[in-house]
């Protein structure tokens, strides 16, 4: 009997992220004040970062480039923004900032799922041009943007699983974390 593991994402602090596959644990933007916690790598989509309480991590990715990390690989693109195309688990994930979505590179066309920093007010037309399956909101404006995409009726959850086989064909699921 084959038993896959599904992705993870769990909101560790308000603007804060961890992305765990079956090899590989990612911890975005990590604070402070948040709780010690382990990961293989740390990922900067802001500057202000703080890897203080994130142990075990062997690189920070902080530039554009071509990673990989214990299975995961990574494109990074931009500039003064950011944003990242990750392989988690035979799993494409998009990982940006709202703000940031309207300088995306045709690189980072169709992902599965797309993960994104609801920090600005949220262009739905920039979303539903990317086509992902799901669009995970996190951060200061995740609440109006899940409203905003059609979903105000979701519940907010701290963890969203998702399986590559499990991935819905052809809606799109809006959830925020909280």
């Amino acid at each position: 009997m084959i038993r896959w593991q599904a992705m993870d994402i769990s909101l560790l602090d308000k603007n804060t992220l961890r992305i765990k596959g079956k090899k590989a644990t990612l911890v975005v933007d990590p604070k402070e004040k948040m709780a010690k916690t382990s990961s293989d790598a740390i990922i900067a989509l802001d500057s202000d970062f703080d890897p203080k309480n994130v142990t075990d991590y062997r690189i920070i990715i902080n530039e554009p480039g071509e990673y990989e990390v214990g299975g995961v690989k990574m494109t990074v693109l931009g500039n003064d923004n950011l944003y990242y195309g990750l392989n988690v688990d035979n799993i494409q994930v998009l990982l940006a900032k709202t703000s940031s979505l309207d300088k995306l590179s045709k690189e980072m066309n169709d992902p599965q799922v797309a993960v994104l920093n609801a920090d600005s007010e949220i262009n739905g037309s920039l979303i539903a041009a990317i086509e992902p399956k799901i669009v995970i909101l996190y951060g200061e404006h995740a609440k109006e943007g899940a409203k905003a995409l059609g979903s105000q009726d979701l519940p907010a959850v701290k963890k969203f699983s998702v399986l590559a086989d499990k991935l819905p064909q052809e809606s799109q699921i809006i959830v925020w974390l909280t």
